[in-house]
């Protein structure tokens, strides 16, 4: 498997951070020895607090997310999640407009599992995928469950939760720009469940409805990459904040 760019998304930069990053991809292993770089981040707590702010940036939250107290959905989308959002998007754009084939886009708080052998990436090669997910959660509160495709490390996924580590092709970059990016900047919401609704059956109708279901998804069976922030840890950047999410 050729990869052309490694994107860290991070909003902490600095020289020390930036250093335990490439420490852990070093132990993940990345093939043909892949550049990696920063991309500039959007920081919902500060860039996103007012509807000003989000003007600048040509974006609105979506209104209908709060499905109210019981539900999964029992809040609006936060600043944190916007940001978090619009910098994968940059991350997009950027892999696009320098017509790379194939990123990996990683999120700061990534925990290889595993030294990844890409040889059994191989027979992908036949495959004619979008994404490919090397960590991920099954939405098992909804009893998502992943398809068999004939292979012994890789399945094709359900609804999922997180986006620490995966794959994206130009083609899939390509089907997000043409068809949902102008609905997703107008409707803001967290990226893997955007990133669900392209691939799979969302378990929301309205998201269904919102956003064009048109990338071939694909996962390694069992989860490579997996993360240390959670929102039970109380150590995610995504968590509502009292004065500025409600």
């Amino acid at each position: 498997m050729k990869i052309d760019k490694v994107y860290f998304v991070s909003l902490d930069l600095t020289e020390e951070f930036i250093e335990d990053m490439v420490s852990r991809l070093t132990f993940m292993s990345v093939p043909n020895e892949t550049e990696w770089e920063c991309i500039s981040p959007v920081n919902g707590r500060t860039d996103l607090v007012t509807i000003e702010d989000r003007k600048k940036l040509g974006v609105t939250f979506y209104k209908d997310w709060n499905l109210g107290y019981g539900t999964f959905w029992d809040r609006d989308v936060t600043v944190g999640e916007a940001g978090c959002t619009m910098s994968h998007i940059r991350v997009w754009l950027d892999a696009y407009e320098k017509g790379y084939d194939k990123i990996l886009v990683i999120e700061e708080d990534f925990n290889p599992k595993v030294r990844i052998d890409w040889s059994k990436f191989d027979v992908l090669d036949r495959y004619d995928y979008d994404l490919l997910y090397l960590g991920r959660k099954r939405r098992n509160d909804i009893g998502a469950e992943d398809l068999e495709i004939g292979l012994d490390d890789f399945v094709m996924p359900g609804p999922s939760f997180c986006t620490q580590s995966y794959i994206i092709t130009r083609k899939g970059i390509e089907k997000i720009i043409t068809d949902n990016l102008d609905t997703l900047m107008n409707n803001m919401i967290v990226v893997d469940e955007f990133l669900t609704a392209t691939f799979s059956k969302h378990p929301r109708e309205d998201i269904r409805k919102l956003f064009a279901r048109n990338l071939f998804a694909i996962s390694t069976r069992y989860e490579m990459v997996g993360q240390t922030r959670y929102p039970f840890a109380g150590n995610s950047q995504t968590e509502p904040i009292e004065g500025i999410d409600f």
